[in-house]
This record gives C-alpha cells, sequence and structure tokens, in this order.
C-alpha cells in the first residue's frame, strides 16, 4: 500500500495516493509503516494548503519514528518537518529540525541532502558565509540532480548579490546544462 501511495504521488494523484496511505493506516500494527502512512497523508494536506493537517500529521509521523527507533526514519521525519517549517517560513523552527536531522543522518548522501536543506535556511536567515559553507559541501557530494538544481540557484543568487559576477554566471551555467539534460 505504501509502494502505491508513493507512485500515486508522484504521478500526481494525491486523492488516489491519500486513500493509499489511510488504508496503510488502518491496517498497519508496525511503528514504520504507521510513520511511513502518516508522513505520506501529512504530504497530501500540504500539497492542499491544509497546513494544520498536514502538521498533525507530521507530528504523529515523528512521534511514532521516535517509539520504532529506525535510524533511518527518525532523520527522514525530521528533514521532513524542517520542510514544512522552511515552507511556511518558520526558519527557526526549521533549521532546529534540519540540523537534527544531520545529526541522526546515517546515510552519507542523505546527509548531505540535508546539508544543501541547511544551507538554504541559512541563506533566507542572512547567514551568508554558513549558507555558502553547507551548499558547497551539498552539492559536491549530492548525487540528485533536482537538488542540484536548488543549490546552484542559491549559490548563484549570493554570487551575484556579493558581486561575484563570474563565479555566479559558473553557478548559473552548471544550472542550465543540468536543465537541459533532464528536458
Amino acid at each position: 500500500l505504501s509502494s502505491l501511495g508513493i507512485l500515486y504521488e508522484d504521478n500526481k494523484h494525491f486523492e488516489e495516493s491519500l486513500s493509499m496511505y489511510k488504508e496503510l493506516l488502518a491496517v498497519c500494527d508496525a511503528d514504520k509503516d504507521i510513520v511511513v502512512a502518516m508522513d505520506g497523508i501529512s504530504n497530501y494536506f500540504i500539497m492542499n494548503e491544509q497546513k494544520d493537517s498536514a502538521f498533525y500529521y507530521l507530528k504523529e509521523a515523528f512521534h511514532f519514528a521516535i517509539k520504532s527507533e529506525d535510524s533511518r526514519l527518525i532523520p527522514q521525519i525530521e528533514h521532513n518537518l524542517a520542510l514544512y517549517h522552511y515552507y511556511y517560513s518558520q526558519l527557526d523552527s526549521a533549521l532546529l529540525f534540519e540540523r537534527k536531522a544531520i545529526s541522526h543522518a546515517v546515510n552519507e548522501s542523505k546527509k548531505r541532502l540535508y546539508f544543501g536543506t541547511y544551507g538554504s535556511i541559512l541563506y533566507d536567515l542572512d547567514r551568508i558565509d554558513s549558507a555558502v559553507y553547507y551548499l558547497n559541501l551539498s552539492i559536491d557530494t549530492t548525487k540528485y540532480e533536482r537538488h542540484r538544481l536548488t543549490t546552484l540557484l542559491n549559490l548563484y543568487q549570493i554570487e551575484k548579490h556579493r558581486g561575484n559576477i563570474e563565479t555566479a554566471s559558473h553557478y548559473l551555467e552548471e544550472h542550465v546544462s543540468i536543465m537541459d539534460s533532464l528536458y
């Protein structure tokens, strides 16, 4: 059911995705499965701008992730909480949860992804030097092209703002190159 929920979500069939996650929630007893279902349901509410419901399910997912003691799920839900807070411009909370995700991540590639989000949050908090550090740390090692696109744009904005036009242009050219390869 979780795989179907993810498949529906990836293909933007959000109602069907919600249905799968609710069905999973009704039949599962393992904390890990509950986390997956609650997280999926929260994604539906985020996509439909239902902030309070999204946060409720995300908090519940976090509660069950902690209860499960799953070293992969805990940082993933912390990261999702950071993204939630970041999306709603609650930057201090976003920074806190992303820092927790980084500290709990056991998968190095996920940790590098979290560094990028952390850098983006720092950028929005005008902590530019720290933002550049984490964005570069992330971009040098990430394998996720869509993540690289966002990171490159942030680095472009920073360098443009600093007046480093040559460096900014380099980031923008790399961004365009990736875009061309994807589409």
